[in-house]
């Protein structure tokens, strides 16, 4: 939705038709739609649940899907491998968090 008002389209605008039309033009003869992938992962993840929660399995569960957990990662890395390079990065990455959380 964000890639239609990029393009001056109302906010909200459903730019899916579009994109398949677009990536088609330029040759792609295949295009997946990863909202798919996303249910199959979630029934996945409910079924390995469902699985610990009954037979006494691990908890609690982390998928990489989750946006703290990625953040967390992400900050890490770049905290156990600082070089001159990446110091920019972890500085945006800072910023970002600071700003989400103001």
């Amino acid at each position: 939705m964000a890639l239609g008002e990029e393009l001056g389209m109302e906010p909200g605008s459903i730019v899916t038709g579009k994109m398949v039309a677009a990536l088609r033009n330029l040759g792609f003869d295949k295009i997946f739609d990863t909202n798919f992938s996303a249910d199959l992962t979630i029934m996945e993840e409910g079924h390995e649940f469902l699985h610990r929660l009954t037979n006494g399995g691990v908890l609690p569960m982390i998928t990489s899907c989750s946006p703290g957990w990625v953040n967390t990662v992400s900050f890490t890395l770049l905290r156990a491998n600082e070089t001159k390079a990446n110091l920019v990065c972890r500085f945006l990455l800072e910023k970002k968090n600071y700003l989400s959380t103001t």
